[in-house]
């Protein structure tokens, strides 16, 4: 019996003489006992690796894989900027099967259709970043004390970090922020309206 994961190489006469290529071979009866058989080879398909970002940078080669021999998944080499690969999908919009990243995924009889190409596509997810602000105060005398953390929480990739403490009767108004690339630690000197400095 042929399987559908199966593509005929042809039919054979009892001698090992190929008859026919045609996988349904017709032939005419003709008196004697004849054999002819069929011999097939495992389908095999291909797996493709998608990016899924435009400005995503790698190169992964396309992997081969034989019905019924189990093999895997290459590992992910895609970098993107602020952002870390969180495993493989069969749909760009992440709404089909998902694989998780950084785990061996076993590749076994994903299709019996000889020459299919199934797509995986990366899925991404910003990275976070810690982000510390710091301010001090200057007394009359143009002394400083010492910092004093207003900030200290993680933000992803592209937000702004931003403080603002505004302007009072002791001391002058400060204002900061900054797009967040990475890890970010900023110290922030808050003047005294009366320093002699």
């Amino acid at each position: 019996t042929r399987r559908s994961s199966d593509l005929t190489t042809g039919w054979f006469d009892s001698t090992g003489k190929k008859v026919s290529s045609n996988q349904n071979y017709k032939f005419t009866m003709t008196p004697g006992a004849k054999t002819y058989t069929a011999k097939a080879t495992a389908n095999t398909y291909t797996v493709k690796y998608n990016k899924n970002k435009s400005d995503a940078t790698g190169t992964i080669a396309d992997s081969n894989y034989t019905y019924d021999v189990t093999g895997t998944v290459r590992t992910n080499v895609y970098t993107a900027t602020g952002y870390k690969q969180t495993g493989w999908n069969t749909k760009a919009d992440g709404s089909g099967t998902h694989y998780d990243a950084g785990k061996a995924i076993d590749v076994l009889n994903w299709t019996d259709l000889d020459g299919k190409v199934i797509n995986l596509y990366a899925e991404w997810e910003k990275q976070s970043y810690p982000v510390k602000i710091n301010i001090r105060f200057q007394d009359e005398n143009g002394q400083y004390g010492a910092y004093q953390n207003v900030i200290n929480k993680n933000y992803n990739y592209g937000d702004t970090a931003a403080y603002t403490r505004k302007a009072d009767a002791a001391y002058k108004a400060v204002s900061y922020n900054e797009e967040v690339t990475g890890a970010i630690t900023k110290n922030i000197d808050v003047e005294d309206r009366k320093s002699v400095v």
